[in-house]
């Protein structure tokens, strides 16, 4: 089980920012939620963050929450 979305926005001085969340079932019967974010025109990320869930509602809920922000803020799918 893999959910994953993608996200951009343009900044005002041009540059195009991405947000990538993913939420993945691990072989321990959690869930991790791994984020990815930066400025398309560097090699690497700007940042990763990564949370560990014990029930898949409470990740599932977590994703939901920062997908909204995210589309709050100006990305788009």
């Amino acid at each position: 089980m893999s959910h994953k979305i993608s996200m951009h926005r343009l900044t005002e001085k041009g540059h195009v920012r991405y947000y990538k969340v993913e939420l993945i079932a691990t072989l321990f019967g959690q869930f991790s939620l791994e984020r990815e974010y930066g400025n398309i025109s560097f090699r690497a990320p700007t940042g990763r963050k990564k949370n560990v869930f014990d029930t898949i509602e409470e990740a599932k809920t977590m994703f939901l929450k920062i997908v909204l922000q995210k589309e709050r803020r100006g990305y788009k799918r």
